[in-house]
């Protein structure tokens, strides 16, 4: 389920992908997010907007953007800073949980 993040607490596992709405490169991981919402049936994908939430962006160091951070109770598993093609995305989430 891709959800955009309103605030609140990071809990369980979950997908952030922190991005800038003025950002092309941003808005081109639409089609992916949908492909990784329907080959990862349980994934919450938390769309969060830099703009907004400074103090995430803080607190997970987001220096690129967009950047994918796969995350098990606010505690980071994995991440991918800055643009990446829809497969090799696809491919990094598999890869952590299975």
């Amino acid at each position: 389920m891709i959800i955009e993040y309103n605030g609140g607490n990071l809990s369980g596992e979950c997908l952030a992908f922190f991005y800038a709405s003025w950002s092309s490169r941003c808005n081109l991981h639409d089609n992916a997010l949908k492909r990784i919402e329907y080959e990862n049936k349980g994934l919450k994908i938390l769309r969060i907007n830099t703009s907004k939430y400074h103090i995430l962006k803080e607190k997970f160091t987001i220096k690129k953007i967009p950047t994918f951070i796969l995350l098990n109770d606010d505690n980071i598993v994995s991440r991918v800073d800055g643009y990446t093609d829809q497969y090799s995305l696809c491919k990094w989430i598999k890869n952590y949980r299975s």
